[in-house]
């Protein structure tokens, strides 16, 4: 099973078929799941979530029949799914392999890149970082409602987007990127006035592009901002890079990048059948024998079968489904 949050709810069958999630409330139950994938969910709080704080009388009866209805549309807990939905200690857990729920891909993606940045490996931070800033298609989980309780977990989730936008931006800029970035860094400096780290790369990039002076214009604006708004002056980083530009600081000149050409990335898969169906336990061992594994060694699986029993359209289905996890390229 696929799931996707950043943005709206999308879940995908160990098949690689949209699943019918049916009722608000099923959607709001699953996304309370996903958002603590992997942990138990007390039954008060998925009750509160689903039914706002006012859940019938036999809310746990009623939930159990929510939970066996998610489990059918979604296809788990059945023979070679690697998705489970438990019942676990007063509340359900919905176990969920990392590579196939996006917030999770998202969060080890952008922690590659960061460390890929600070090891000085600005190229390798600026890929990684762009994959994980495409997962996101929009604002998280935008067309399912949840509770107050869980507005911690969307906003670290969103503080963490923008961690990451700021990483990007400060690769780029050690590309050399300053033009290229300069309309970029506008919009998101309009869009959070109080982002310091924001702030800093747009006025390295104003100053590296000969625009000092609305470098410096940058600075006072957001000063003011600040004193007026917070009571606080800019951070002592934020008034070091502003004396630099003031002495045309040579330690900000643009960095003297080697570009050095991509590889070319093959992606040579046949075209997908769109009508795709059945096959269903062959699919979920071949797609956990190829994502679950690890570190293991690569496993070699032949398909069998007489002539036009479909092996060649089961070989193409299975290697769509799982071609994300081959960024290097498929053959």
């Amino acid at each position: 099973m696929q799931c996707r949050m950043l943005g709206p709810m999308e879940v995908r069958t160990n098949e690689g078929q949209p699943a019918r999630l049916g009722a608000q409330k099923h959607r709001t139950l699953l996304a309370v799941l996903l958002l603590s994938a992997n942990h138990s969910v007390a039954v008060e709080s998925i009750a509160k979530a689903i039914w706002s704080g006012r859940p019938p009388r036999s809310e746990a009866a009623v939930l159990r029949t929510y939970v066996s209805a998610l489990r059918k549309a979604l296809q788990i807990n059945g023979p070679g799914s690697s998705t489970r939905l438990e019942a676990y200690d007063r509340g359900y857990r919905l176990r969920v392999a990392p590579a196939d729920l996006d917030t999770l891909v998202f969060e080890e993606l952008t922690a590659r890149g960061r460390r890929e940045l600070a090891e000085g490996h600005s190229e390798l931070a600026v890929a990684t970082l762009r994959h994980a800033l495409t997962l996101w298609r929009g604002r998280l989980l935008e067309d399912v409602p949840v509770e107050s309780e869980y507005e911690p977990e969307l906003s670290r989730l969103e503080e963490l987007r923008l961690n990451s936008l700021e990483s990007l931006a400060e690769a780029r800029l050690a590309l050399g990127h300053d033009q290229e970035v300069l309309a970029e860094l506008a919009s998101l400096v309009a869009a959070q006035p109080h982002r310091e780290r924001l702030h800093a790369h747009w006025m390295l990039a104003l100053y590296r592009c000969g625009r000092q002076a609305e470098a410096l214009d940058t600075f006072q604006q957001l000063r003011v901002r600040l004193i007026e708004q917070l009571g606080i002056e800019p951070s002592p980083p934020l008034q070091r890079l502003q004396r630099q530009i003031l002495a045309g600081d040579p330690t900000l000149d643009p960095p003297t990048v080697i570009t050095i050409r991509p590889a070319v990335v093959p992606h040579q898969l046949p075209p997908d059948i769109a009508s795709f169906t059945g096959r269903g336990a062959e699919l979920a061992w071949l797609r956990r024998m190829l994502t679950e594994r690890g570190d293991a060694p690569t496993v070699v699986s032949a398909i069998d079968g007489i002539g036009g029993v479909g092996k060649s359209a089961l070989a193409v289905h299975v290697a769509r489904l799982v071609a994300n996890r081959y960024p290097d390229g498929q053959l």
